[in-house]
């Protein structure tokens, strides 16, 4: 990978693999950005994908994404309000090991707000190109 770029998955395709159903899919950074060692299962939407075959990321500056294909962008800032509040709801829906923050939304030590404000410049975020 070249030393131009700040991080070394910048503009890779990449693959993830779900521990639970063992589906696999290559995703594509498009910026020069971290991105998540694991994320939710984007096929079963049960178990977690884990980023494997490190060897085969492949940087690919002018990509253009498929129909389907899974990216990672920089998560708009007009987002991260909706994506909060989204969090509390998988959180609560889940009876996620981080229950003890919908605690804290609940008796008003932490609003959706606070969480949206916690996002730094470049947090990465998963679309499906259409």
């Amino acid at each position: 990978m070249s030393e131009e770029y700040v991080h070394v998955e910048a503009f890779c395709l990449m693959f993830y693999q779900c521990k639970e159903c063992g589906s696999t899919t290559r995703t594509w950074n498009s910026r020069d950005g971290v991105t998540p060692f694991i994320m939710s299962c984007v096929i079963c939407r049960v178990g977690e994908m884990q980023h494997i075959a490190w060897e085969q990321d492949k940087r690919v500056v002018d990509y253009v994404p498929h129909r389907g294909q899974y990216v990672w962008i920089d998560m708009p800032q007009e987002l991260r309000l909706p994506i909060a509040r989204q969090r509390i709801q998988n959180i609560i829906s889940t009876q996620s090991h981080e229950l003890h923050i919908v605690k804290q939304v609940v008796e008003g030590a932490v609003t959706p707000e606070d969480i949206a404000e916690s996002f730094h410049e470049g947090e990465p975020y998963l679309i499906q190109w259409r």
